[in-house]
């Protein structure tokens, strides 16, 4: 293989794992709206149920809060895992980069391997937020089913 075939190979390699990379970041953030959108629908649905707006039997209520709990770890899981793979991506084209830019010009962002910066704290803390409020809507209804 010449220089040019080797050199055609790695510009392709290269702007594949950009390409990558930049659809991994895309499917994290859609399954995070997906994840908070059915969290806010639950919490809703459990909202009209509590204010006797709706009637759903108790023993439903309780199925969605344990539902809704089970939802946010495997939303941690899609973050966890997403963010994981977005890196693989990242470090891909970081390590063809050179290669194949002259000049050692540097496109690819470089950040360390902790998959805990940037995007992954805020979203961390959103879940949380959301295992807050299920276990004051736990406390919440176990309160007003003893009292009625």
């Amino acid at each position: 293989m010449n220089e040019s075939e080797e050199f055609t190979r790695l510009n392709n390699a290269y702007h594949t794992a950009i390409e990558l990379w930049k659809l991994a970041s895309d499917q994290i953030y859609s399954r995070f709206s997906a994840m908070l959108t059915a969290n806010s629908i639950i919490l809703a649905v459990i909202g009209l149920t509590i204010s006797e707006r709706v009637d759903i039997p108790s023993w439903f209520v309780w199925v969605l809060i344990i539902g809704g709990f089970v939802l946010c770890l495997i939303w941690i899981g899609y973050m966890a895992h997403g963010t994981n793979t977005e890196n693989h991506y990242r470090r891909i084209a970081e390590s063809l980069e050179s290669k194949v830019l002259p000049d050692g010009r540097q496109v690819v962002i470089r950040v360390d391997d902790s998959r805990y910066k940037g995007f992954l704290p805020s979203a961390f803390l959103v879940v949380w937020v959301f295992c807050a409020i299920y276990l004051a809507v736990i406390l919440l209804f176990a309160f007003i089913s003893h009292s009625s």
